[in-house]
């Protein structure tokens, strides 16, 4: 690139008068900027799994199977999608008490949406925030590591790997994505007043959207102790999960009598077992619902693997928030939903991103993850594999 001689132009290139733009086409231009790394590997991941659908009710001849025990949890609705769909369309009150494990921001999305019902309004939510989501990855990705071309990929590997399709089905992972993603964002580069509304935002999100958001205080505690110069966006992003939580266990104390009761339900032994559970006994069992026990330990060591590398290369906040993730993501009973889980740690995908290389690594990545992605969506959509 040229430097600008100062008070001049480039030798050889004659100085353009400038042309101030409105406003809303500078927006617009921005806009389009932040979307274009990601709408390809958006509309990509929206295909697999249509054709994945597509498949299954071929083979059912149009009667898909029951998946998982929500009410009618079937197709794209199946398994946890279900139960987000009773809880937006009937309350808690009327889906049942293991309803109450189940956070309640995509449900009233879902339900505020307008014309369309709640079970189109939360596919429409989900695939908004899908596009938002891998855009925001890139931002992420460019921010931490300074390279384009990895802030390209990037968003590709967020919807390839195995386990991201779940971005597209009413489940809360790219919503929570979004929420994690922007406050990472404002933890390395927000400031003022504006970055601590987002990162308190953001929190608020994450705290609202699943029982694991209330982990993203960890990277913000750890900014505030660590840079005294963003001490305080971190430390209002820090408010943000408790806040969040804090909403939804206030009404369930007050709906139900039960403050915890959100992760006392989750604990339960046909559940997830508890907070910190031994994944063996169940992986070892190989149990209808997860993949096969060598596949569960081969995702666990490459999670292991990833999650170094970015203890290694990324900032500490991130590192921590990753490790942390990481062991709640396989410390449950039977560890079914282990790829989507790992599918959902930001930072490894910035990793993943980063150390791939245009080439042969490259294209052997996309092809084996669509594969992948597709089999694993097509035995979620079949019910016979937990996403």
């Amino acid at each position: 690139m040229l430097n600008e001689p100062a008070g001049g132009s480039a030798p050889g290139i004659e100085a353009r008068p400038s042309v101030r733009r409105p406003s809303f086409q500078r927006g617009r231009s921005r806009l389009t900027a932040l979307l274009a790394p990601a709408w390809r590997p958006w509309l990509t991941v929206h295909l697999l799994v249509l054709t994945a659908l597509a498949l299954v009710l071929a083979v059912h001849a149009g009667d898909l199977p029951r998946a998982g025990s929500a009410p009618d949890a079937v197709g794209l609705f199946g398994w946890d999608a279900g139960w987000y769909r009773s809880i937006s369309e009937h309350g808690y009150d009327g889906t049942g008490s293991e309803a109450l494990r189940f956070f309640p921001l995509l449900p009233l999305l879902g339900r505020a949406v307008p014309g369309i019902g709640s079970a189109a309004g939360m596919l429409t939510v989900v695939s908004i925030c899908c596009l938002l989501y891998l855009a925001a990855v890139a931002v992420l990705t460019r921010v931490l590591t300074g390279d384009e071309a990895a802030a390209r990929r990037a968003p590709w590997v967020a919807a390839l790997v195995p386990g991201a399709t779940a971005l597209v089905l009413p489940y809360t992972e790219s919503l929570a994505g979004l929420a994690a993603a922007v406050l990472f964002l404002v933890l390395l580069r927000g400031s003022g007043a504006a970055g601590a509304a987002a990162g308190f935002l953001a929190g608020v999100v994450s705290g609202l959207v699943r029982p694991t958001g209330l982990v993203l205080v960890l990277p913000a505690l750890v900014v505030a102790l660590l840079s005294q110069g963003r001490r305080r966006v971190a430390l209002v992003s820090a408010a943000g999960p408790l806040a969040g939580t804090g909403l939804f266990l206030g009404w369930s104390g007050l709906a139900t009598g039960r403050f915890l009761g959100p992760y006392q339900v989750q604990s339960d032994e046909t559940l997830r077992g508890g907070l910190f559970v031994n994944p063996l006994p169940g992986v070892l069992a190989d149990k209808n619902g997860g993949i096969s026990a060598p596949a569960t330990f081969a995702l666990m060591a490459v999670g292991v693997v990833l999650v170094v590398l970015v203890l290694r290369t990324l900032p500490v906040a991130l590192g921590l928030w990753s490790v942390v993730t990481l062991v709640l993501s396989v410390s449950s009973i039977e560890a079914h939903s282990l790829p989507r889980y790992l599918a959902g740690i930001i930072p490894i995908v910035v990793v993943l991103a980063a150390r791939l290389r245009p080439g042969w690594s490259w294209r052997s990545f996309v092809v084996l993850s669509a594969i992948l992605s597709f089999g694993l969506t097509v035995g979620w959509l079949n019910g016979t594999i937990t996403p």
